[in-house]
């Protein structure tokens, strides 16, 4: 078993846990762990449990003093805990349902929420939220900017995103998330920004991205993350600024891009970077800051470049590089449709090392390089 997956498993019974101890009529305070759970059951005085929520109902919990304003939806007061109401809305599109409510802390328990199509941006700016509990989310297609900015957020519980078909920025500025469940992303075509500002995030499962055409900003801002797996990537055509600062980025596989049309910003500022493998670009009209100031790359694959049109400070102060930038400008620079673009493509690239500048040496200075 995984460590991703025992952490989901513990998170699922966690919750589990914490739903029956809060039916039973004791108040679960917001950032209770299992090592709570003895001293919690303890203060159980017996009785039936609650009933179940009722459909489209979630059980919310808010910072104390705080009363919640619903733009959508109705919310009612718990009488045994006053920080915690039930929010009710009939309606099977969510969206903005929840949106930048004050003061929300968790998502406790749920009522039956099959049905429910959209929860686009349901929780976007809950910059408390910190706990969200499994509810049904089987029907639900759209599920963009779901969590966008909730900033407290460590960990998700393993939804059911068999027929989601867009999950853009689900979970960007998720500052505090350090991992995710295997979600079923089968149907996702749509994954842009999907993990923006994560900078937190220390690792991903092996989804499923077979659908997915848009991965433009995916892991921008991705800080902690160290590697890639090998994601399938046969259907995309867009990766702009795909992994754009990963600073701690120290290798991505051979992903296919035979169908990528732009990779602009792509590997910029991904400093710890050594290689890059040799993609597929013969399809890519634009390469503008492909790897701009990617300080530890040592080589320059020679990509093909045939349908380059913008190489802009695509290598641009790319100091350790040893070899390949001037194969690379001769055969972009002589080819049937050279780059339109490419100011400074190769501006300091390979000036730390002598191998490196003696070809900077060759290249003339409008493409970055020194010869005059």
């Amino acid at each position: 078993m995984s460590v991703t997956s025992e952490i989901t498993r513990l998170y699922g019974v966690r919750s589990d846990i914490f739903t029956a101890i809060t039916n039973k009529g004791v108040t679960v305070p917001s950032g209770s762990q299992l090592d709570d759970c003895p001293t919690l059951i303890g203060q159980i005085s017996g009785g039936s449990p609650a009933p179940s929520l009722p459909a489209k109902t979630l059980r919310l919990r808010f910072v104390d003093g705080v009363t919640p304003t619903f733009t959508k939806g109705t919310g009612v007061q718990v009488t045994s805990s006053p920080n915690v109401w039930d929010w009710t809305y009939d309606n099977t599109d969510w969206r903005r349902a929840l949106i930048g409510i004050n003061g929300l802390v968790s998502v406790d328990s749920a009522g039956d929420t099959s049905g429910v199509i959209n929860m686009a941006n349901l929780f976007y700016g809950c910059s408390t939220l910190n706990s969200v509990c499994l509810f049904d989310t089987s029907d639900v297609m759209d599920m963009g900017s779901m969590f966008n900015y909730c900033k407290a957020l460590t960990i998700v519980p393993p939804f059911d995103t068999s027929s989601v078909t867009n999950m853009s920025s689900i979970f960007a500025n998720c500052m505090s998330l350090y991992t995710i469940p295997t979600f079923s992303t089968g149907s996702v075509t749509n994954m842009n920004s999907m993990f923006y500002g994560c900078e937190n995030l220390q690792s991903i499962p092996l989804l499923n991205t077979s659908s997915v055409t848009d991965m433009n900003s995916m892991f921008y801002l991705c800080n902690a993350l160290t590697s890639i797996p090998l994601l399938n990537t046969q259907s995309v055509t867009d990766m702009n600024y795909m992994f754009y600062m990963c600073i701690s980025l120290r290798s991505v596989p051979q992903f296919d891009t035979s169908n990528v049309t732009t990779m602009s910003h792509m590997f910029e500022e991904n400093y710890y970077l050594t290689t890059v493998p040799l993609f597929d670009t013969s399809s890519v009209s634009d390469m503008s800051y492909f790897c701009n100031n990617c300080n530890a790359l040592t080589s320059i694959p020679l990509f093909d470049t045939s349908s380059v049109d913008n190489m802009e400070s695509a290598f641009a102060y790319c100091g350790a590089v040893q070899s390949g930038a001037l194969a690379l400008y001769q055969q972009a620079s002589t080819q049937t449709n050279p780059p339109t673009y490419y100011t400074a493509a190769f501006e300091g690239c390979g000036a730390g090392t002598q191998t490196g500048y003696a070809e900077l040496e060759q290249i003339p200075q409008s493409w970055g390089g020194l010869a005059e």
